[in-house]
């Protein structure tokens, strides 16, 4: 049975009191049962047990942070050999920052802040990114309990952003055609786990801003703390709502 997005009319057959209570949520995931004339295009999968979520979310940053750091020991040499790129600039991206940047804390809080903004805006007027979203988020989250959104909001935005942004970037092209390249690239792996081309499409945009954030300020962490909020952000929201109306 699929999932429909769209405000819930007056009339239906929800209380007063519980459309009340609810409205705010609703007006987050307004999702309401979708007839027999809406069908979806792929077939949910079953939500996964919490020690699975788990186990293949420490495996999966596992091999993602292995992969990173195999590759930004070669990026240097890799993107001026190949690319002609200039050595330095690949170098200032490598290097892990020293201090805290009160700026670079900044630009991780409001880049996490617009695309959490975007992506509720979504989630109200694209019906398929909507459904691709709550499908995915059900296989994932379905099961966990709120403590469990950190780890799963972090070991994924820490080892993505390293190998996506703070090694291939550096490995291309240390500039707009690396984020661009290592956008694409983010976005397109995203199509999959019951996800649709909306979303990996939305994946891309997210990741193209997470890259620009990074050669601005020349910082990784800033864009991983940014992916990690903003994943905590969609999951805390998701099963807020679907505890509240299960």
């Amino acid at each position: 049975m699929g999932w429909k997005l769209f405000p819930k009319e007056e009339g239906s057959d929800v209380d007063a009191a519980h459309a009340a209570d609810d409205s705010q949520q609703d007006a987050l995931y307004p999702f309401q049962e979708a007839t027999d004339t809406e069908e979806l295009e792929q077939e949910r999968l079953p939500a996964a047990s919490r020690g699975r979520v788990f186990a293949a979310c420490f495996q999966t940053s596992l091999v993602l942070l292995v992969f990173a750091f195999l590759l930004r020991a070669r990026a240097a040499t890799l993107s001026a050999a190949v690319l002609h790129t200039d050595p330095e600039q690949v170098n200032r991206l490598l290097a892990f920052p020293d201090h805290v940047e009160i700026s670079h804390v900044a630009v991780a809080l409001g880049c996490a802040a617009v695309i959490s903004g975007a992506r509720l805006l979504l989630l109200q007027k694209w019906p398929a990114f909507a459904e691709a979203t709550d499908r995915s988020n059900q296989q994932v989250l379905q099961n966990l309990e709120p403590v469990d959104l950190v780890w799963v909001s972090f070991l994924p935005g820490i080892s993505e952003e390293l190998l996506f942004r703070g090694a291939l970037i550096p490995s291309l092209y240390p500039d707009w055609r690396g984020v661009l390249i290592a956008g694409v690239g983010f976005g397109v792996l995203h199509k999959s786990g019951g996800r649709s081309w909306s979303f990996a499409g939305w994946a891309s945009l997210v990741g193209i801003l997470y890259g620009f954030a990074f050669v601005q300020t020349q910082d990784i962490c800033v864009a991983m703390g940014a992916h990690s909020l903003a994943n905590l952000v969609s999951a805390s929201l998701w099963l807020q709502y679907r505890q509240k109306n299960s």
